[in-house]
């Protein structure tokens, strides 16, 4: 008799996802960031020198809009979380119900009706309360398409495939209103036209794509239909170690938001006008792509995620050392274009750390809410994401009122006054260097450092992923069971 030596066949997991699904997904993802990327790099700028709002109204317009929506996030939530009935969708109805206030409510942060211009500060401050807490309401549900691969399909691999696009998408589509600025910045000389042309540009495309994507991408993974007390997954999380950690992380790295604060600002002290922030971002941008691919070709093949979080941390705190005396050398030699050109290029290495930032965390996002559904057999996402939202919104309350008096306070910045820019001490542009480098590296840094005690890797993912899958197929059966009868 033959022994058979043939290695035995490895069955290769099932994708769920189809080509047109997994296009429209990833758009969506692309086009979200992209909106999310007008108002977050903008809006301050905006602010500060198109509506020329002193730094106490943009101190109180910044705590305001980000601790009301924390405030009303804990709502929101619980209305996410609310498993769905038998056979309905839980994410796709509420990408749809949000689409269109979320691009309305951009636009207006952008524009400013007639009647209202020229009147008194605590008016105007009321107004841009009021449009900003809208559309955070509304990005607060859009954003829910990050929770939507979850549940897209069962395949742990497929899933992750999925997330790295999407980051990857992401980081390219939220450096895209530095194009559309920019064209439109030559397009357009009013600079208060420009930034509303421009919102409505990002935000048209955004609803389109959202109403016509939502329609195509599927749900897959069965819910536990029982309803519970929603105060009780909070507790849920809260509970769990690997959520806590990704809490601190969150709190802590959302105060690199000072530096970014400084973005528009930098590049109209080196290159003479904010809409030519587009020469920062952009190659920030194009490193943060490459620092992604970096991520999941080589990084996650040799270490993993835990450590390669950690290796990033350190990268962001050297290489933005380094960024800081090539901006020093940029404005010691005013004009000279052989140094802005070399700072402009460690912009680039600098969005290289974002590589790990950016991918990583709705990757352990995902962990933790298998994690969850094990030890309580209810499914978390939105809670999981309100657990991180908090801590970063927390941060970003108290960034938002501190970003301003660092600008006009520590760093010195004199805004323009009627349109016109003024000229700034070299102090100024060394301090606001600083901040714009050092800052972000440090919190990077310490961002990171809360995963040194992360423990949901290797061989423990593995099993409780193996173990989620299992009692997803006993409940899909037992629902199965109880159509036929």
């Amino acid at each position: 008799m033959t022994l058979d030596t043939r290695p035995p066949e490895v069955k290769t997991p099932q994708k769920f996802v189809g080509s047109g699904e997994y296009f429209a997904y990833v758009a969506m993802a692309f086009l979200f960031m992209n909106l999310n990327g007008m108002a977050g790099k903008f809006r301050d700028f905006y602010l500060t020198s198109i509506l020329e709002l002193d730094q106490n109204a943009l101190s109180i317009i910044g705590v305001i809009t980000m601790a009301v929506p924390v405030f009303l996030a804990f709502f929101f939530t619980m209305i996410v979380d609310r498993p769905p009935k038998p056979g309905k969708d839980k994410f796709k109805p509420i990408l749809l119900m949000s689409a269109i206030p979320l691009a309305i409510a951009t636009v207006l942060m952008f524009w400013v009706p007639a009647p209202l211009r020229g009147i008194t500060v605590t008016a105007m401050i009321v107004y841009q309360c009021v449009v900003h807490i809208i559309q955070r309401a509304a990005e607060f549900f859009a954003n829910t398409n990050e929770l939507l691969v979850m549940v897209m399909t069962p395949n742990i691999k497929e899933q992750q495939n999925i997330i790295s696009v999407r980051g990857i998408a992401g980081a390219i589509g939220n450096s895209g209103p530095f194009l559309v600025v920019f064209v439109m910045g030559l397009l357009i000389a009013d600079q208060y036209r420009m930034f509303m042309v421009s919102s409505v540009i990002c935000a048209v495309a955004t609803a389109v794509m959202y109403l016509a994507g939502s329609r195509v991408v599927k749900e897959r993974i069965p819910y536990n239909p029982k309803r519970e007390n929603p105060l009780l997954g909070f507790w849920d999380v809260l509970r769990n170690p690997s959520a806590r950690l990704l809490m601190y992380t969150e709190f802590i790295r959302e105060f690199r938001g000072i530096a970014s604060h400084m973005g528009v600002f930098m590049a109209e002290l080196l290159l003479g006008s904010g809409a030519n922030f587009m020469i920062f971002g952009l190659p920030t941008g194009i490193g943060t792509l490459v620092g992604m691919l970096i991520v999941k070709q080589i990084m996650l093949k040799r270490f993993d995620a835990r450590k390669t979080m950690l290796i990033s941390g350190g990268y962001s705190m050297v290489i933005n050392t380094m960024a800081f005396g090539a901006g020093v050398l940029a404005f010691r030699n005013a004009g000279v274009l052989i140094y802005q050109v070399i700072f402009v290029a460690f912009l680039f290495l600098i969005g290289l750390q974002y590589g790990a930032s950016n991918l990583l965390p709705p990757m352990f996002h995902a962990d933790v809410v298998e994690d969850l559904e094990l030890e309580t057999n209810k499914r978390l996402e939105a809670s999981v994401g309100y657990a991180r939202g908090l801590s970063n919104n927390i941060s970003r309350t108290i960034r938002a009122g501190v970003a301003p008096r660092v600008l006009m306070g520590f760093v010195g910045y004199v805004q323009p006054i009627d349109g016109v820019v003024q000229p700034q001490t070299y102090r100024t542009q060394i301090r606001m260097t600083g901040v714009y480098t050092l800052v972000q590296g440090l919190f990077m840094l310490l961002g990171a450092l809360p995963f040194i005690w992360y423990k949901l890797t290797g061989e423990r993912r593995a099993q409780v992923h193996e173990q989620v899958k299992l009692r997803r197929e006993q409940m899909a059966e037992l629902e199965r069971e109880l159509k036929q009868d």
